[in-house]
């Protein structure tokens, strides 16, 4: 997944040049029905399509950022529902509403990112603190710098270069998870890959066998109970 770069950095340029040869890379190994020998993030392939992320997908990309900024969710929540129906004044709230003990103020974060402090996320952001009052708004800027403007310039090239090769829109067909089996392979210890129903799916019976036939069954559920060291 792309790391976010401020727009006046001076590497964006180069990197977006990469980002342009990888995404006409990615496009003949579609064309020419290539796997690639690299595994690319889900969240990559939804920003590619068109889809929106959220910290959902975060998740996937910076597990212990996003795990943290669930519980900032949850605290900006409650502390606006307190502040509207209890009657007790911020301050009383600062100090009763805390992450892991402590007061948000005291955990002296500022609108940097947390991946790179030298990277703003907001006008003069590493001289703001991060207090109960804008706590929501911090975590709506991490998820969109992370995920969107953070990354767009070198995405908006990997789909232009995608786009000499082979139009975005013929993927339009397949879902996130299939277009990363179709670049890069489908991986042996997913769970759905091994249902029951799917590996009867994906058998043909010949000699007078039906999917009904004693032995297919067997053979279904022999496959059905491998370890992921067998798969």
């Amino acid at each position: 997944f792309p790391l976010p770069y401020q727009k006046n950095d001076k590497k964006l340029s180069l990197v977006s040049k990469l980002f342009n040869i990888f995404g006409i890379l990615v496009g003949k190994a579609v064309l020419d029905e290539r796997l690639l020998d690299i595994r690319l993030a889900i969240p990559f392939y939804k920003w590619f399509i068109g889809q929106p992320l959220t910290l959902n997908d975060l998740a996937i990309v910076y597990p212990q950022v996003a795990k943290t900024l669930f519980e900032f969710v949850k605290l900006d929540k409650e502390y606006k529902k307190e502040l509207s129906s209890s009657g007790k004044s911020k301050e009383e709230l600062s100090s009763l509403i805390t992450f892991n003990g402590a007061k948000i103020s005291d955990l002296y974060l500022y609108f940097v990112l947390p991946t790179n402090n030298d990277f703003e996320i907001k006008e003069n952001g590493s001289k703001i603190q991060v207090t109960l009052d804008n706590l929501g708004e911090y975590v709506d800027l991490v998820v969109n710098t992370l995920l969107k403007s953070g990354i767009e310039t070198q995405m908006h090239e990997f789909r232009k270069g995608f786009e000499t090769v082979i139009p975005i829109k013929s993927l339009n067909c397949f879902t996130v998870s299939e277009i990363d089996a179709l670049l890069c392979g489908w991986i042996p210890t997913n769970e759905e890959y091994w249902e029951k129903a799917a590996i009867l799916d994906a058998i043909v019976c010949d000699h007078k066998y039906n999917i009904n036939s004693l032995p297919v069954q067997f053979f279904v559920e022999a496959l059905h109970k491998l370890t992921n060291e067998k798969k």
